[in-house]
């Protein structure tokens, strides 16, 4: 109940927020986000899968207690539960909205009330008429087209990282998308921009796949499978562990065919709760008590691992973001965490305009010897080469990046200029 509870003030507080900020309210810099109504987050689909996760518990959580305490908290879980699917209709997330709506019927397919199997069916079906009509469609045109949009892009970046697991199915390694990806990107039916990157393929499993290849894949299934059935099969506790359990399972498991629930804090430690809750309730007969020292010891073992680890990278991304035009705070952030590339990167640009080019260099090949394919990497050692007078490598390096975006780069006629000097032609694009 304090979850609920705490969920249920957060949801307040995010739908005013958002909706007023929809209805044209202007809102204070600090709380506002940069797409549309999504107060307090950054885009409308991190808003949304909080508010749908959320939703879950806050209306399926009943509260014991004297009559107006039982009569407040139903009253509360109405109006969130109604302002929320505003807030979700003016989001229009489709699969925020699908994802929540098979939770909800999962849910309640488990309960004992016969009727709620069946309104839960009626709602299911009736999202997904919701969703296949469109109706937000005829109020802004302009929505519409994104929509349309955004499934064609979707469809184009999952071919090209079927073709991606095909070349590498051992996977590219955790994190690796973003890198791994570009080639396959120039060479598939989407145009790429030198303004977009693709951090993951909007599908948690497709990402798995691509990065941590079929194998982990294949155990990381088999795993969930086998965990699954044993806690259905075991005393399942209370109705918040059924809700975070099936209710956030099931929500995690559909957004995640469509979008990067993972990738973000939120959904990330929904996902930790599900399998904690999960595994607790698989194995509910107490374990002897020099086991649990075990895994208490062993536990906070790896979390002090973790949280150290994850505090070098927190810091790293401090320091980046605190002094962009700093380059003793860039070069920190690099050495903490040689993996923040962008950090990387702008550590060499600054050490070029300080004047010290070679220190940029060995950084930059540094970068470039782990990620082949990063095109600020590419880019600015390309430009290096061209201010030195290199023009066999500027061409080179120039060259490789001009064919990441199939010619239509920022530097097409810088590459082209160098090649001309080196007489090298100029690479073709995939």
């Amino acid at each position: 109940m304090v979850i609920a509870a705490a969920l249920a003030a957060s949801l307040a507080v995010t739908i005013t927020l958002g909706l007023a900020q929809g209805s044209g309210a202007v809102l204070p810099a600090r709380v506002t986000a940069t797409e549309g109504p999504a107060a307090l987050f950054g885009n409308v689909n991190m808003a949304a899968q909080f508010v749908g996760m959320a939703l879950l518990v806050v209306v399926g959580t009943a509260v014991e207690g004297s009559r107006g305490a039982r009569a407040a908290w139903n009253a509360t879980r109405v109006v969130l539960g109604v302002t929320g699917a505003i807030y979700l209709y003016s989001l229009s997330t489709r699969s925020v909205v699908l994802a929540l709506a098979v939770a909800a019927a999962c849910l309640a397919w488990g309960t004992r009330r016969r009727f709620l199997p069946l309104l839960a069916l009626a709602g299911a079906v009736s999202v997904g008429a919701l969703i296949a009509r469109q109706p937000w469609a005829r109020l802004d045109p302009e929505v519409a087209l994104r929509k349309a949009s955004s499934i064609e892009v979707r469809l184009a970046v999952w071919r090209d990282t079927l073709k991606m697991i095909g070349d590498h199915p051992l996977g590219v390694g955790t994190a690796n998308f973003e890198h791994a990806f570009p080639p396959y990107h120039a060479a598939g039916p989407l145009l790429p921009s030198e303004a977009l990157v693709f951090r993951g393929p909007h599908n948690e499993y497709l990402r798995f796949l691509a990065e941590d290849g079929a194998i982990f894949f294949a155990l990381a299934m088999v795993l969930a499978v086998l965990v699954a059935a044993r806690w259905r099969r075991s005393p399942r506790g209370d109705d918040a562990m059924r809700t975070v359990v099936v209710g956030w399972g099931v929500f995690l498991a559909v957004e995640s065919l469509f979008q990067f629930p993972f990738a973000l804090a939120f959904g990330a430690l929904a996902g930790a709760m599900v399998a904690g809750a999960a595994f607790a309730g698989a194995d509910p007969a107490p374990a002897p008590e020099a086991r649990v020292r075990a895994w208490r010891v062993g536990g906070t073992v790896a979390a002090l691992v973790l949280a150290a680890a994850s505090a070098r990278v927190a810091r790293s991304e401090y320091l980046h973001v605190k002094g962009p035009e700093d380059l003793d705070l860039q070069r920190r952030a690099c050495a903490l965490d040689p993996r923040n590339l962008p950090a990387c990167v702008t550590a060499a640009w600054l050490e070029v305009r300080a004047g010290d080019s070679a220190v940029a260099r060995t950084r930059l090949a540094g970068v470039l010897a782990g990620t082949p394919h990063y095109p600020p990497a590419l880019k600015l050692l390309g430009e290096i080469s061209a201010m030195e007078g290199n023009d066999d490598e500027a061409c080179r390096l120039l060259g490789r990046y001009d064919a990441l975006f199939r010619g239509e780069s920022s530097v097409r006629e810088s590459a082209a200029a160098a090649c001309a000097r080196a007489r090298r032609e100029v690479i073709a694009v995939p």
